[in-house]
């Protein structure tokens, strides 16, 4: 589509094409005078273990905060940073790292608290948390975000750019239905997650006792008792007709790579790519963000 193409019944705006009827203003205009969007604690200290539970960056990206394992605070630190004390279906967004990532605070985190790499979003009655909580995910706001984001190695984003943000907005039952369908796939992804994951778990174990002998494929003996095998080169027992080598005995080559110097600023468009420790995950290979 050319860019000057006019579309009926919509308009361009900051987040791109939106409905004539739906507004976008700052993320700053949809919180209580109240309850600013603000940062959490600055220095908390050493971990109290009955004391006040706080939220990192690295707890935001899930659709809800998790609940457990988060550090804690003491109450004297808590109690300085009362102003960001968050409540149920606040929003908490990572200003620091992982930018641009949020979750929602449960019920179970109500008075809990925040970092300095962390801000609250505590919208009012004319926005409904979830919406926002996806409106903030999508492809024009993730942008603006890291367009806005400042640093090299360790990206963050200001609480001030962060208040600027212009947020699409249907009206209120819209934002409710919007939200309502996205959380179904959520929750159906969560649930092929978790079966995804307890197959893998179950492959784990399959691959421990193939490639230790204690399982045999038919036709390769069946069944196998270990006082049947011997020992190998560590003193441990392994099947008979198996033997134990060094990795190096069996590769033409093992060698690391290069790393170009200059940061960033090294990588070419146009240039050779090479594959670095991020695109190596979990047994497979992945070509996304080759350098």
């Amino acid at each position: 589509m050319q860019k000057n193409e006019n579309r009926p019944g919509y308009k361009k705006t900051e987040v791109g094409w939106v409905p004539e009827g739906w507004d976008t203003p700052r993320l700053s205009a949809l919180v209580h005078w109240e309850k600013p969007i603000v940062y959490g604690i600055v220095q908390a200290g050493p971990h109290v273990p009955d004391g006040i539970p706080y939220i990192r960056s690295t707890d935001v990206g899930e659709s809800v905060v998790p609940t457990i394992g988060l550090p804690r605070t003491s109450s004297q630190i808590a109690a300085k940073y009362a102003r960001a004390a968050v409540s149920e279906g606040d929003v908490v967004f990572s200003l620091r790292g992982n930018i641009g990532e949020t979750s929602l605070v449960p019920e179970v985190l109500s008075g809990a608290n925040l970092t300095q790499g962390t801000a609250r979003i505590s919208v009012d009655s004319n926005a409904y948390p979830l919406f926002v909580h996806y409106a903030l995910a999508g492809h024009y706001l993730k942008r603006l975000v890291h367009a806005w984001g400042k640093g090299s190695t360790f990206r963050e984003i200001t609480i001030e750019d962060l208040r600027k943000l212009p947020i699409p907005l249907p009206s209120l039952p819209e934002q409710e239905a919007i939200a309502e369908v996205l959380e179904c796939w959520d929750k159906a992804i969560r649930g092929y997650v978790k079966k995804i994951e307890k197959k893998r778990n179950i492959k784990k174990g399959l691959m421990q006792r193939l490639l230790t002998g204690k399982k045999k494929l038919p036709g390769f003996g069946g069944g196998i008792s270990y006082h049947e095998g011997h020992e190998g080169n560590e003193g441990k027992r392994i099947p008979e007709g198996w033997k134990e080598v060094r990795l190096g005995d069996v590769c033409d080559k093992i060698g690391s790579g290069l790393t170009p110097r200059g940061g960033e600023k090294a990588y070419l468009d146009d240039g050779i790519p090479f594959v670095r420790s991020q695109n190596v995950l979990d047994g497979h290979f992945s070509g996304k963000g080759l350098a």
